[in-house]
């Protein structure tokens, strides 16, 4: 795709579903897989530190993955799970999360997208979670459009 080099971590409970997502990921162009660095293990140069993360559901659990993931700024994450409501949808994208894959279709090659997206600052979401963003903003539009008539209604 391009010679930025992205250096991966993966991240999760399940060791089964670690290794395949470890296995999707190697030998891949451009990808450098890493072991959990330490806080002290720094990005190798000239690569952009992604980490993906696993979560079933988006519980307490994977909620303080996320936040110790993203602390510092330093690394972008892609998030892979089997289902993930709307109010742990925006939760995980005010985490700053770039990129969100259903696990039943993280694919290689869509985990590779993924990846080299968000490494990029782009991102990736389900196209139900899109519609989802979108009917949340319409709603949100709405409510400030009544708020606004209100006001403009009171003497």
């Amino acid at each position: 795709m391009d010679d930025q080099r992205v250096a991966v971590t993966v991240h999760g409970t399940d060791p089964l579903s670690r290794a395949g997502i470890i296995d999707h990921l190697r030998g891949q162009p451009g990808v450098e897989l890493l072991d959990r660095p330490r806080k002290e293990t720094a990005t190798p140069p000239g690569s952009t530190a992604v980490a993906v993360l696993l979560a079933g559901r988006f519980d307490e659990l994977a909620g303080a993955e996320l936040r110790r993931l993203v602390r510092g700024g330093q690394r972008r994450v892609v998030v892979i799970a089997d289902e993930l409501p709307e109010n742990d949808l925006m939760t995980v994208l005010e985490y700053g999360v770039r990129a969100v894959l259903w696990r039943h279709q993280a694919t290689r090659k869509r985990l590779l997208r993924a990846v080299q997206r968000t490494a990029r600052d782009g991102g990736v979401l389900p196209p139900d979670r899109i519609r989802t963003l979108l009917a949340r903003g319409e709603r949100s539009r709405r409510e400030c459009l009544r708020a606004d008539c209100a006001r403009r209604e009171q003497p």
